[in-house]
């Protein structure tokens, strides 16, 4: 361990991914990285067979999640413009092309300025609606029998809109709705889900990432990606039906599992290992800090 007055706090995904691989291993971990040292991976998981280096980092599309901190801080402002009478703060995920998410100017540019009409006289009445229902959660990609249900039918109402995914989440603040776009959305097979976790791994800004692993010395070496909802969408058959890919992904020498983890879901991950294949794990609630 480094020297304690230089201690940096751990971050929250470093202590959930801890939970998680600790859990799933069946064995303690030690935080590595603690500020004082360059280059070091975020910690070690202690097995009885010996020490696994695990190097944490998150996966987020940088253009999506600029146009969102735009969007949550207009719709935030004016939440109250928004819709009247929501009890719970909704995320929705939004095919990017879709008219909730704004219209385009000649010039190819998003607009930035939200559709408070369609919001106020569509999307806030369905999410109503789902309220009274007692619904928390829609996911257009788990029952496609809903775009043919009457068109009365909150989650219809959605869905037609461009609403891949809506969801309540946690909040201390008062009810408003939060978008981010999917950007060319489309539900990939096993064999694409792996390419993609391939090429983020090997792409030049995770050059880090493998390099502190590598530079560990240890047998085994993790890369626990957590995923923000702006890279999400090709993933999203991972949480959902709990289903798991089949095709193995092709990973850089210097890794040798790799764990998918989903920002706000910090309990659960996929995992996948050549001895094991692809796996779920579950981990308890973690303990406060």
């Amino acid at each position: 361990m480094g020297n304690k007055d230089r201690e940096r706090p751990e971050r929250y995904e470093e202590r959930a991914a801890r939970n998680i691989v600790g859990t799933a291993l069946g064995a303690p971990t030690e935080r590595y990285d603690v500020g004082a040292l360059e280059k070091a991976h975020d910690f070690w998981v202690l097995p009885a067979s010996g020490r696994e280096a695990v190097e944490v980092v998150q996966w987020a599309d940088r253009d999506a999640m600029a146009d969102e901190a735009a969007r949550v801080r207009f719709f935030s402002a004016s939440s109250s413009r928004v819709h009247d009478g929501l009890k719970e703060t909704w995320s929705l995920s939004v095919d990017e092309d879709s008219e909730i998410w704004g219209q385009r100017r000649e010039d190819g540019r998003q607009t930035r300025r939200g559709p408070y009409k369609l919001l106020r006289q569509a999307v806030g009445p369905a999410l109503l609606e789902l309220e009274a229902m007692g619904v928390h959660r829609v996911d257009a990609h788990r029952d496609f029998s809903y775009p043919f249900a009457p068109t009365e039918n909150p989650r219809h109402k959605l869905i037609s809109l461009g609403v891949h995914q809506a969801e309540t989440i946690p909040s201390t603040r008062s009810p408003e709705i939060l978008l981010s776009a999917l950007r060319g959305f489309t539900v990939p097979g096993d064999a694409d889900m792996a390419s993609l976790l391939t090429d983020f791994l090997t792409d030049a800004p995770q050059r880090d990432v493998l390099e502190k692993l590598a530079r560990s010395g240890a047998g085994r070496r993790h890369a626990f990606v957590w995923l923000h909802r702006s890279s999400l969408g090709p993933f999203l058959s991972l949480w959902r039906n709990s289903e798991l890919p089949t095709t193995a992904p092709n990973l850089p020498a210097e890794v040798t599992t790799v764990w998918l983890g989903k920002i706000g879901e910090w309990r659960t991950a996929v995992c996948w290992d050549a001895s094991t294949g692809w796996r779920r794990v579950e981990a308890p609630s973690l303990p406060s800090a």
